[in-house]
């Protein structure tokens, strides 16, 4: 839990709207819920009935707009990848830097808006 607290106190800090879930089961209803959602991050262990990465599995099925993120000490970028998901953070890492890869998630995978036209 203090995990997960440190973690959406760093992004909300770097500017993101951050939605916690203790549990992969709590994780799908919000998604199901939040069609705004366009990053989750997940770390393989977790509570619940699937892990992580079956979670970003099932997200990559049932909401595929969304990218994912994995975070993990015994997972590998490998796995993370073989599961769906766009990125990886292997622990131990600082907080701050896993604002980078939510940025270069969002930068890469994620359709940009148009730029608005110049009025004449």
């Amino acid at each position: 839990m203090l995990i997960r607290m440190s973690t959406t106190a760093t992004l909300e800090d770097a500017g993101f709207l951050v939605l916690e879930a203790s549990n992969s089961a709590e994780a799908l209803a919000i998604l199901s819920h939040h069609g705004e959602i366009r990053v989750m991050l997940t770390d393989v262990n977790m509570p619940g009935t699937m892990n992580g990465l079956s979670l970003v599995s099932r997200v990559r099925c049932d909401h595929p707009a969304i990218r994912s993120i994995v975070m993990s000490g015994h997972s590998s970028a490998l796995d993370a990848t073989n599961a769906g998901a766009t990125g990886f953070l292997s622990k131990p890492f600082l907080n701050q830097t896993m604002v980078a890869p939510v940025l270069d998630t969002i930068k890469r995978h994620l359709p940009r808006e148009k730029p608005l036209a110049p009025l004449h």
